[in-house]
């Protein structure tokens, strides 16, 4: 089940479901729904989630983006790189172990309504 992170006051976070992606077989679709729902999630463009502006409020679900096409869709370092128009696949890793690290230190807690 695809999660979305969802900001609580300070620095805790909750995950919740949005829906579901297949990960037998990963589509342009699957991928473009992830970036659909964090957008929506968070109140974003497109633009701004695949840009570089380096706000916070854009940062945290750039990250949080990386980390579903990890989990859920089971991508590459390199081809999320690409897909978040990265030119080095080690800001990609740098993002989802700092997402994983959150979710382990319970700073962000997984939710499942």
């Amino acid at each position: 089940m695809l999660c979305s992170l969802s900001k609580v006051k300070g620095t805790f976070y909750k995950l919740r479901p949005v829906g579901s992606v297949l990960v037998n077989k990963v589509t342009e679709t699957d991928i473009k729904k992830i970036i659909l729902v964090m957008c929506q999630t968070y109140n974003i463009s497109r633009d701004d989630l695949l840009g570089n502006r380096r706000l916070a409020e854009l940062v945290f679900p750039r990250h949080v983006a990386i980390y579903f096409l990890r989990e859920n869709l089971k991508l590459s370092f390199p081809r999320i790189a690409k897909i978040m128009k990265k030119k080095d696949h080690t800001t990609i890793f740098h993002a989802y172990n700092k997402i994983k690290y959150l979710i382990k230190s319970e700073k962000i807690s997984l939710n499942h309504m």
